[in-house]
């Protein structure tokens, strides 16, 4: 199991880490997801053998989240 957090400053409410949560936790080798809205962030739990970070951090894009690097 792999670990990964990202910065995300256009998570503004909890209705958008609710989106985010929901989009990422139904991709196939994620296991875990929660965005903290105060913080910013993203934390993912995921098979690394399944899905690794660039795509994660893809999604998250494609969410209209990005992430800051």
């Amino acid at each position: 199991m792999a670990e990964a957090s990202f910065v995300v400053s256009q998570i503004h409410c909890s209705a958008c880490a609710e989106r985010i949560e929901t989009v990422l936790s139904r991709l196939a080798g994620v296991r875990r997801v929660s965005a903290d809205p105060q913080a910013q962030t993203v934390n993912v739990s995921y098979n690394h053998e399944a899905i690794n970070e660039p795509e994660l951090e893809e999604q998250l894009d494609r969410l209209g989240y990005p992430v800051q690097r």
